[in-house]
């Protein structure tokens, strides 16, 4: 067993080696879960198409238009993510632990995101081009709550016209990876953590940025925050998980007030539209 691991790992480790020389785009494939997400759904094919090869969503028992957008596009296949007796909070990382593993073949990274989640590097593949040629395997986002006064125009790219937020720690995450070179990914409680398994080599400095695109007007918010309420089990509740959806109007009035008037513009997206005076810059 001990040689059998020592071999594959040698193997995982030529690889990577001659992947450095590499000079096509990398294949992405990207996995996500979705539950009554017809409004953020354009918005997040209008980011990632240009990404992703592949979209791999599951559905958690959608009753909005969510299946009809998804089952449409080309790219998408549609299973379904069911829990039996369990939390979906509390599920989630154990299917996430498996669900990639047969991208292994075909893909050079893995994108595990939620639909809400646009990561963003100003060089979009040509960043994690460049990262394959290091031999870097796992890339950390550095988060960002991205804050608009109101809900967007359905048919705008978020990152051209809600370029301000605020830096959160708590949205950092480990949602790139390569899937030959890791084994196991190891995600905590709403992937606030990851301990990946493998051969694991990070960018020296974190440059791409996780943009959460919740905090869409007060509107979206309280009704957002109504609906994953309803649907958060009273065992969840009662230990904390998910504590935001129960949240009063008035504090999440509150709460959007006052990020807005920390919001300042994130880095990268300040920049891109320094050098492309076409995007639209329309910050809080």
């Amino acid at each position: 067993m001990k040689l059998r691991r020592l071999m594959r790992g040698l193997k995982t480790r030529l690889r990577i080696a001659r992947e450095r020389f590499v000079v096509r785009d990398p294949v992405i494939h990207l996995y996500c879960l979705c539950w009554n997400e017809e409004r953020m759904l354009p918005f997040f094919f209008r980011h990632y198409d240009d990404l992703v090869a592949r979209y791999f969503v599951f559905d958690n028992g959608s009753t909005d238009r969510s299946i009809d957008l998804l089952a449409r596009h080309p790219k998408v296949t549609l299973g379904e993510f069911r829990t039996i007796g369990e939390s979906v909070i509390k599920a989630a990382p154990t299917f996430y632990e498996t669900v990639w593993h047969g991208s292994r073949r075909e893909a050079d990274w893995i994108f595990i995101v939620n639909i809400d989640e646009l990561l963003y590097h100003p060089d979009g593949k040509d960043y994690f081009k460049r990262c394959m040629r290091r031999g870097q395997t796992v890339v950390p986002a550095v988060g960002y709550e991205m804050i608009a006064e109101d809900f967007p125009h359905p048919e705008s790219n978020l990152p051209d016209s809600i370029t301000s937020g605020v830096r959160e720690t708590e949205m950092d995450k480990t949602c790139a990876f390569r899937p030959r070179a890791i084994r196991k990914i190891r995600y905590a409680l709403g992937r606030h953590s990851a301990n990946p398994r493998g051969h694991v080599s990070y960018p020296p400095v974190p440059e791409l940025h996780l943009l959460h695109y919740k905090y869409l007007g007060e509107a979206y918010l309280i009704e957002r925050s109504a609906e994953l309420g309803a649907r958060t089990p009273d065992s969840d509740r009662k230990k904390g998980l998910g504590f935001q959806y129960f949240r009063s109007r008035e504090h999440i009035i509150e709460r959007h007030r006052s990020l807005m008037r920390k919001a300042v513009p994130v880095p990268g997206l300040v920049d891109r539209h320094r050098h492309d005076p076409s995007l639209s810059h329309a910050a809080p």
